[in-house]
């Protein structure tokens, strides 16, 4: 928070799961991101996931982690034979550390 916030730094209502961790809300945001993406670019991304043509990267901290396993999990629902639990309508994808001092995206 900034030296005037109107958030108490402390304040468990409005961080629940402590200061700079994702709240309920960001959640929310990341996933649905994810599906908004899915809906701009579903001609480009195909249907499924295949763990050859995609890969998620992060910065390795929490928030940044979770953000990427949210946002992917609105980019890329199960379907058919993805589907592995039928109360779930979520799939493991891999998200790996993106450590600041390199680029893997480069060849």
């Amino acid at each position: 928070t900034y030296p005037k916030s109107p958030y108490r730094h402390n304040d468990t209502k409005i961080w629940p799961f402590g200061v700079g961790e994702l709240t309920q809300r960001g959640r929310m945001q990341m996933f649905n991101l994810g599906k908004k993406f899915r809906s701009l670019y579903n001609g480009f991304l195909g249907q499924i996931y295949r763990p050859g043509e995609f890969k998620g990267l992060s910065t390795p901290m929490g928030r940044t982690l979770q953000s990427a396993e949210l946002f992917l999990a609105g980019l890329f629902p199960p379907i058919g034979f993805q589907m592995w639990n039928k109360d779930l309508k979520w799939q493991p994808i891999p998200v790996f550390p993106n450590l600041l001092d390199r680029n893997d995206m480069v060849p």
